[in-house]
């Protein structure tokens, strides 16, 4: 009896572990986009970086530290990110400008009035699977290897002279797309991809540290929802990871943000009862600080009363697009020219994980795997800077 109750109270601690684990989703996006401008983000205004296009765009809140400035770094990178996408299907498609006609061998076929709806969606699947392999957004595909995960790289080689802006452009657009992704998962509320995302996380983590704890927690919340869990208490703990507070499609937001304001709206009552203030008091004042919060942002609201911002900042419009595309254009960046230097950026990879740090990536892996698995402590870096407080700059629900 004792051993059946010890092993119930392990199981419990288990799942909460594992639900405890649903509460960083938002903070691995702020640690992705993070170690994307430790990354790419550099001092040298060089034609084709994020420096280069902040300047432009006169983006001053922008400073490669994104605690605390979360939303102008996130735009300014989708809104590069974006640019560098359109600029790779122009020269995909060996076009001039994005009003010319493209040109591809099998776009041939699809002017032929011969072919029925399915073959034309599969000829259109091809120069997608095409594009896809050229630019290795296939880059990651997870399958076992002798009991063994194993990642396959998939990038069409380059035996030339390295270009490094077209290096530097094409990892730029790998972290865009990551992030952009996590963003739309979390918006569709999609449980189906967020294991998924879980997996195509593990490279861009490996390439900050070997010793990246949310390299082991990407790979400890897979284990654990692919294993361990019931199919019942799998649906719950992906399914609890995002919620709809305002209701309609594609508004979803991530449960741990939301919770993220909650503690950060009765910090604010708090404050307000002053000293000397009893625990009775605060559970009081707090119980409804959700609702106060609503109250007072909607009144703000109704007499046009905008919130108090000490730092200057805009959105990016459809002007700041298009002087994005007119420099990418310019610079040409996918138009692969050996040997050509991005100053600040030497020997820069083209992805993010480079095909000589595989098999060390495996073996680390398959190593963080048998250790979770045996219930065993990994070695991660304790000097890794965490972000678990963001109440200055939160992203929006």
């Amino acid at each position: 009896m004792n051993s059946l109750y010890s092993a119930i109270i392990k199981i419990n601690e288990l799942l909460f572990t594992c639900h405890d684990f649903q509460t960083s989703n938002q903070i691995f996006c702020l640690f992705l986009l993070q170690k994307c401008y430790k990354k790419l983000y550099k001092a040298e205004n060089t034609p084709g970086t994020l420096n280069f296009f902040k300047t432009i765009l006169h983006r001053t809140d922008v400073n490669g530290k994104v605690k605390g400035r979360f939303k102008p770094h996130y735009e300014l990178l989708m809104a590069v990110g974006e640019g560098l996408v359109k600029e790779q299907f122009i020269e995909f498609f060996n076009m001039d400008n994005e009003s010319s006609k493209p040109e591809h061998h099998f776009l041939t076929n699809l002017e032929d009035d011969g072919h029925s709806e399915e073959e034309k969606r599969d000829i259109l699947y091809k120069i997608l699977s095409e594009f896809i392999n050229k630019y290795g957004y296939g880059m990651v595909e997870a399958f076992i290897v002798d009991g063994k995960l194993a990642i396959k790289q998939i990038l069409e080689p380059i035996s030339t002279e390295p270009d490094e802006l077209y290096n530097y452009s094409l990892q730029l657009c790998h972290w865009y797309l990551q992030l952009l992704e996590l963003s739309d998962t979390a918006k569709e509320g999609d449980m189906n991809r967020l294991i998924l995302n879980c997996k195509y996380n593990l490279p861009f983590f490996y390439s900050h540290s070997k010793l990246s704890k949310y390299l082991v927690e990407n790979i400890d919340f897979v284990l654990k929802c692919e294993y361990l869990l019931s199919p019942l208490q799998r649906t719950r703990v992906l399914k609890g990871s995002f919620v709809n507070i305002h209701g309609g499609k594609g508004r979803n937001v991530e449960s741990d943000l939301v919770q993220e304001h909650s503690v950060c709206n009765q910090k604010s009552l708090i404050k307000t009862l002053g000293a000397n203030k009893s625990e009775k008091a605060i559970l009081r004042v707090t119980s409804a600080a959700d609702t106060f919060a609503n109250i007072c942002s909607k009144f703000d609201e109704s007499v046009h009363l905008k919130p108090k911002s000490g730092r200057h900042s805009k959105p990016i419009n459809e002007q700041d697009q298009n002087v994005i595309y007119k420099q990418v254009r310019k610079l040409r960046p996918f138009q692969h020219t050996p040997g050509r230097k991005l100053k600040g950026f030497t020997n820069i990879k083209a992805m993010p994980l480079a095909e000589p740090d595989l098999q060390e990536f495996h073996a680390r892996l398959n190593q963080i795997i048998l250790r979770l698995a045996r219930s065993l402590s990994v070695s991660v870096d304790e000097d890794e800077e965490v972000i678990d407080e963001i109440d200055d700059n939160l992203p929006e629900l």
